[in-house]
């Protein structure tokens, strides 16, 4: 099925096609955004299916258009050759340039936003890094302290992983109450209501985040906690005075 202005379909909506043959009934597959057919579209849009139920619905095993997808080492001499062998009446389309104009536009619109994505990640990475030694340096005479009156190495370690962790798990669950209803009505925005695509939970997306913010707390609290360890209880309670 080919999107149509006034039409909303959806994917897995099913139509009703009356034909020669009687009444038949097909499921939405997809939404396309556009079609090459020339021919003028009819009140349910253009719709796409399968040779079976094509020649199921209307009887007949004739053709109107054939694409063919050349790969990419077709050359200029495998387009003359087709040529050469269909009627001069036939009407050929060679889009391979607007094609690869379009491919081009894709890749440079992908460098583009996962280019910024990538900032953001690192931004995210280096603000773990700075709020963690921050907040170690801010408590160090604390940690002096506590180190006096008998805590050792591994459980100012696991204090220390303890904040790192929960600053981790709030920055998760923030980020995702805020970010995915932004996220499913960009979606929905941009793609739902042109292609009838039907919005999911990025699971992959939420994971690769998740693994990013806590192994960034991981690593921060390595270099504040060997410092910390590498002091004498006194230098470390002096360190603030």
């Amino acid at each position: 099925m080919s999107y149509r202005d006034g039409m909303q379909w959806k994917t897995g909506d099913t139509v009703t096609l009356h034909t020669p043959f009687g009444e038949k009934r097909a499921r939405i597959a997809g939404i396309l955004s556009s079609t090459n057919a020339s021919s003028e579209a009819g009140s349910l849009g253009y719709i796409i299916c399968s040779e079976q139920l094509f020649t199921e619905s209307i009887g007949a095993a004739g053709y109107t258009a054939v694409d063919i997808q050349l790969a990419g080492s077709g050359t200029d001499e495998t387009v003359s050759a087709i040529r050469s062998l269909l009627p001069s009446d036939v009407s050929i389309a060679d889009k391979r340039l607007s094609n690869s104009e379009s491919q081009s536009s894709y890749y440079t619109g992908a460098v583009f936003i996962y280019g910024f994505l990538f900032i953001i990640a690192l931004i995210t990475v280096f603000n773990i890094f700075n709020s963690m030694n921050a907040s170690v340096a801010a408590r160090t005479r604390q940690y002096g302290v506590m180190r006096s009156i008998g805590m050792g190495a591994g459980q100012l370690y696991k204090m220390i992983a303890a904040e790192a962790t929960t600053y981790a798990v709030l920055g998760c669950v923030t980020g995702c109450v805020l970010g995915l209803p932004l996220n499913k009505m960009m979606f929905q925005f941009l793609i739902a209501d042109k292609w009838g695509t039907t919005w999911q939970l990025p699971v992959a997306s939420l994971l690769l985040i998740v693994m990013l913010c806590f192994g960034s707390a991981a690593l921060a609290i390595r270099r504040p906690v060997k410092r910390i360890g590498q002091l004498s209880i006194v230098d470390t309670i002096k360190l603030q005075q």
